[in-house]
């Protein structure tokens, strides 16, 4: 598992470690940390945050896979969109899950994957064939708690700040703001901004 959030690394290993017939091989916070594991270690899959410190998801999937072309790598993220996610298929990566799925889901993910499946979430399979910018409908789908988030973001605050703010963890406020940049049609932070303020959110 690679991530650079200690909250979700301990709240995965601590569901893992509960689930029978998966084993964790052990935890990364970078995509070096994640390269000398995966030399040193056996292991059937790699679950892989995107945004990582330094080198980031897609381009640690795509070291691992030059280092073992039978590897797995499932990506595991509170963010997608069209871009990232062709280059992680292009990466050569076994799926694309995001971090507000249930446990169940991505247990049924993560077995599925290293069986040598192909994964998505359900909306980051629907991304693959639907490119069309935000509507109001979509616009009429963000959450309060995405409102809150996107509101916080147009003030320049970071993830770190403004999860204090709402007294959440920054992996919540990632699934915030990369859902509402989803429903936007926005691949960036500043991105989502300018489109948020543009229809009047924010």
């Amino acid at each position: 598992m690679v991530d650079d959030d200690l909250f979700v690394r301990q709240s995965l290993q601590k569901m893992l470690s509960r689930t029978p017939g998966i084993s964790t091989a052990g935890f990364a916070e970078n995509g070096t940390q994640a390269l000398e594991m995966f030399a040193s270690e056996a292991v059937d899959l790699v679950l892989m945050d995107v945004q990582l410190p330094g080198m980031d998801g897609v381009s640690t999937a795509a070291e691992i896979r030059a280092l073992d072309p039978k590897a797995r790598v499932l990506m595991f993220s509170s963010y997608c969109d069209q871009s990232i996610l062709r280059k992680a298929i292009g990466a050569g990566a076994s799926g694309y899950i995001l971090k507000d799925a249930e446990p169940d889901t991505l247990i049924s993910a993560i077995r599925a994957a290293a069986s040598g499946l192909l994964v998505f979430s359900e909306i980051v399979l629907q991304m693959l064939f639907d490119n069309r910018p935000a509507g109001p409908s979509q616009v009429d789908e963000l959450t309060p708690g995405e409102q809150e988030a996107l509101h916080l973001l147009s003030l320049g605050k970071s993830n770190r700040e403004i999860a204090e703010a709402l007294h959440l963890s920054e992996s919540s406020i990632k699934a915030r703001l990369s859902s509402a940049a989803s429903k936007l049609g926005s691949s960036s932070r500043t991105g989502t901004v300018a489109r948020a303020k543009d229809l009047g959110i924010v």
